[in-house]
């Protein structure tokens, strides 16, 4: 038989297999329909760079490098009219505590941010300035499919979407002055032989919403030195506790660590042991135990993790809190922090444009 694997998107097909499969399926389609055919590949008669979805992917001697559409970046900053401003090592800071402050809390790596990237007014924004936020936040949510490092500051932007005021319009500019200074963020895929566990990494911050009060779940999947996933997501539940909070994301680790396990072993892939990594103590003595205990308002999450632990479905470990990559997704954090969990899944800065990258008009 012939193993290829196949995905659709429209009328965008990518099909992964060996050369030859390859060329036997462009004959066979070839006799039915006119098509443009890309090859990504290491020989001669192969492209070393290619485009899949406004999407850039390099075969290199080290192996797969992946990045998104560098535009969406340079548009960000070209619309803020940022291209002279001083760049920001953050996307975003964390807000101070309080009933009434939201005052961003100040880094003494801020002090060359000008003044007018601190706090703005409530004022809610109004005809095309509202429509000016809204354009520019989706295309940073877009963007932040392929860029972990912004994807917590992008979800805050989100939350804003329904009523912006000019504060969170600074905010959206402070992601510019980021997008600044790292335009473009390429993931690594080195060449790796088969792993045998599936690594999902999650973390939480505790009513870290300031108006909710609601917690954030962050994860990222990582298969071998590949990270296939990312996430961050506001909790739905008021977390009551911060075990509870943790618990709520290690749930959602689970899902995803289960689900992308299935999806390996339907690409073809030997069944994959998921390991889920979390650095929340509380959280790992309420699977490890027998029962709901006295934590019956999450009784059927904690019992629904006991089992998946007792059929060895999967395993849970413990990490040591700053080597946990999933705190990336969950706050705004130092800059070195980010450069540290960023390269931990593989995500790195580069300089220039690619060379298939089209031009921003």
């Amino acid at each position: 038989g012939r193993n290829m694997q196949l995905t659709v998107h429209g009328d965008d097909f990518t099909i992964a297999g060996d050369a030859v499969h390859l060329r036997w399926l462009e004959e066979k389609v070839r006799e039915k329909c006119d098509v443009k055919v890309e090859v990504l590949g290491p020989s001669a008669q192969e492209k070393c760079e290619v485009t899949i979805m406004n999407r850039r992917l390099r075969w290199t001697r080290h192996g797969i490098e992946y990045e998104a559409d560098p535009r969406h970046a340079e548009l960000h900053v070209e619309f803020m009219g940022l291209a002279k401003a001083k760049v920001a090592k953050t996307p975003g800071v964390k807000e101070e505590d309080g009933p009434r402050s939201r005052t961003p809390h100040k880094r003494q790596e801020d002090a060359e941010i000008p003044a007018d990237e601190g706090e703005g007014e409530n004022r809610k924004l109004e005809g095309l300035e509202v429509s000016r936020f809204r354009a520019l936040v989706a295309r940073a949510n877009y963007l932040s499919l392929d860029r972990a490092d912004i994807q917590f500051a992008v979800l805050q932007l989100c939350k804003q979407m329904s009523a912006p005021r000019e504060k969170d319009l600074t905010k959206v500019k402070r992601l510019g002055r980021y997008l600044l200074k790292h335009p473009r963020k390429v993931w690594l895929y080195p060449y790796q032989s088969t792993p045998e566990t599936l690594d999902v990494f999650t973390d939480s911050d505790w009513a870290g919403d300031r108006e909710s009060r609601k917690s954030t779940s962050g994860g990222a999947i990582k298969y071998g030195e590949h990270t296939s996933r990312t996430w961050t997501r506001t909790q739905s539940t008021i977390a009551l506790s911060r075990a509870e909070a943790e618990l709520y994301a290690i749930v959602r680790g689970t899902v995803e660590g289960i689900g992308m396990a299935a999806l390996l072993h339907d690409g073809g892939c030997p069944d994959t042991r998921v390991w889920l990594h979390t650095d929340a103590s509380a959280a790992l003595g309420i699977i490890d135990r027998k029962g709901a205990g006295r934590i019956r308002h999450v009784s059927t999450n904690a019992l629904w993790l006991q089992e998946k632990a007792v059929k060895r479905l999967v395993t849970f470990r413990k990490v040591e809190g700053k080597l946990n990559p999933a705190d990336l997704l969950t706050k705004h954090v130092e800059a070195e922090l980010i450069d540290r969990h960023a390269a931990k899944l593989g995500l790195v800065d580069m300089d220039g444009r690619p060379s298939v990258a089209a031009q921003v008009r």
